[in-house]
């Protein structure tokens, strides 16, 4: 087993663009995932559709996600959708 890889979403396609580092950490034997949405400027729906996806292309492959999040209002808007159930939410 190896250790959880965190992945920091940064730049302009933000999410999206973690689509192969996901899918390759998991193919790859990381069981473990944790998505940084510390430096994640705003939480919509297009983020929290991103963010299912992550989960789905993790969970196909065997993987669990959990997210670290630092805002408190990224962190009651992913609790108000249900999505702390989901996904573990680090500090």
């Amino acid at each position: 087993m190896k250790p959880p890889l965190r992945l920091v979403v940064d730049g302009p396609t933000g999410l999206a663009a973690l689509e192969p580092a996901v899918s390759n950490a998991a193919a790859n034997g990381h069981d473990q995932i944790a998505i940084d949405l510390d430096r994640l400027v705003n939480l919509e729906i297009p983020e929290v559709r991103a963010l299912i996806r992550l989960r789905r292309i993790a969970h196909d492959r065997g993987a669990r996600v959990a997210l670290q999040v630092g805002s408190p209002d990224h962190r009651r808007a992913l609790c108000e959708l249900g999505l702390d159930r989901l996904f573990p939410l680090l500090p």
